[in-house]
């Protein structure tokens, strides 16, 4: 059995490769920065024990060692990390170039992909699969922290209670600040995606895929694994 990871600094995902199809994927919270992963005793219960082990690690590069360690001492298994090849597309993060591979094994030409975690990253693709296009903005987390970084005292009063919200609206200081972000993030996907060519479809993946499409005036579509399926294809295509 062929063992699939997917890693970020908020998500762990897993799934079996069985003929080439994706089979019982988990979605595990925390990620490579949760201080108690969940992961580990997820991935210790697996039957049967899995022959090889595909790993895209979108998480630190500390956590690459760490997570190539528990599998080795678990399984006797050296794992294989992704690494997108010499004048990819999208060099990085290895999550943005999997939705990419994902996108095209699925025939979804021309397409402008969406990957929302901890960045957001917009790739515009033609006809032909080709990359024509690129943008990256920041995620949430990142944008809280400049804030935070230059005002201290919305960061004391954001820390004093979790965000309170109605509709898209924060009623206080941890609220108005998540919404301030995220209505940032989507005002931009949005301006983006209005640039391009009409029918053009909007392809929307990762962990805050939601919320990075909620202004689009035509309904995007939201593939959850898309850069699971990609992984899978990576492999399938024999570059594992």
């Amino acid at each position: 059995m062929t063992l699939l990871i997917e890693t970020s600094a908020t998500r762990f995902k897993y799934a079996r490769l069985v003929d080439g199809r994706l089979m019982n994927i988990e979605t595990l919270g925390g990620g490579s920065s949760a201080a108690e992963p969940p992961w580990a005793s997820a991935l210790a219960r697996l039957t049967p024990t899995p022959r090889f082990v595909v790993v895209a690690n979108g998480g630190p590069a500390n956590f690459k060692p760490r997570l190539a360690e528990w599998i080795r001492r678990a399984w006797h298994v050296d794992p294989q990390f992704v690494e997108p090849p010499a004048g990819a597309d999208v060099e990085a993060p290895v999550e943005r170039y999997l939705a990419l591979v994902g996108a095209r094994a699925r025939g979804l030409s021309p397409a402008l992909v969406v990957t929302a975690d901890a960045a957001v990253g917009l790739d515009l693709i033609d006809a032909d699969g080709n990359r024509i296009g690129g943008w990256t903005i920041p995620g949430e987390r990142p944008m809280r922290e400049a804030l935070y970084a230059q005002t201290s005292g919305i960061a004391a009063a954001a820390l004093l209670d979790p965000a309170a919200v109605d509709g898209p609206f924060g009623v206080n200081t941890s609220g108005a600040v998540q919404e301030g972000a995220r209505m940032a993030i989507a005002s931009s996907v949005a301006a983006i995606a209005r640039r391009q060519d009409a029918g053009v479809p909007v392809i929307a993946t990762g962990r805050f895929a939601q919320e990075a499409v909620r202004y689009m005036a035509e309904g995007p579509e939201i593939i959850e694994d898309l850069a699971l399926e990609g992984l899978a294809r990576w492999v399938s295509q024999g570059s594992a």
